[in-house]
């Protein structure tokens, strides 16, 4: 069993094991998301940065030593939803063992902002950027399909996979992705632009796998079916 120096992760999620033990899963910019057995009657919180003290022993680690790393972090309402939605991408998609450095920083700074209260939209969309970069699948902003400059006056359309294909009634106008590029939300049309592509481009890696975050802020899970359900969804539903 090898031991490893302390490391800072954060817990994705925390299921009972056996008597007395939780399965955590963990994200570490060192080893990307790992699971690991922690044996004790210390609990450790959801969003909150940590210092893990591990044993290594083929695909699973044991909990050894925790403590906090940084200054406790208050979700509170919205902004907790949208953790969650962040801890499920991750938990779902994100390789086992693999080092996930800059993706780490990311995740740590949009629980940051999240938790001084600024706007959802914009921050869900950098972190899913972010995501799919790190798992080597990031939108090229720049080329079509075919390898032609992607022009501000010509629309496209979306695979969510392969890129950008030029269509007379595309989704997309190359304004928006241009401004989805380089996060000028100001531009009309580029959030609503940014959230439908990279929803795309995660479908495809999830692979039909749901998400339950977003089932629990959609006006179905309240059991209101009127138009008005959608004219009034708060900013942070409308990110998800």
């Amino acid at each position: 069993m090898l031991g490893v120096p302390p490391v800072n992760a954060f817990v994705l999620q925390r299921t009972p094991y056996r008597e007395n033990s939780l399965l955590l899963r963990l994200f570490m910019p060192e080893y990307g998301q790992t699971m690991a057995v922690w044996r004790g009657t210390a609990t450790t919180h959801l969003y909150q940065p940590y210092h893990f003290t591990l044993a290594i022993k083929d695909d699973w680690a044991t909990v050894r030593s925790v403590e906090l790393a940084g200054k406790v972090l208050h979700l509170r309402g919205p902004s907790l939803y949208m953790a969650l939605y962040l801890n499920e991408l991750l938990g779902l998609l994100l390789p086992r063992w693999a080092p996930a450095t800059e993706l780490f920083g990311a995740y740590y700074a949009t629980l940051r902002r999240l938790e001084a209260g600024e706007a959802t939209e914009p921050l869900l969309r950098f972190f899913e950027r972010r995501l799919l970069e790190q798992l080597g699948v990031g939108i090229d902003f720049q080329r079509d399909t075919a390898g032609h400059t992607i022009l501000s006056d010509t629309r496209y359309d979306f695979d969510g996979r392969n890129g950008f294909v030029p269509m007379a009634e595309g989704s997309f106008s190359g304004a928006q992705l241009a401004a989805v590029e380089h996060n000028q939300w100001q531009v009309p049309g580029a959030l609503l632009a940014a959230k439908r592509l990279f929803r795309a481009a995660l479908a495809v890696q999830l692979d039909g796998k749901p998400l339950r975050s977003r089932a629990y802020v959609s006006p179905l899970s309240t059991g209101d079916h009127s138009p008005r359900a959608d004219t009034t969804t708060p900013e942070w539903k409308a990110a998800l």
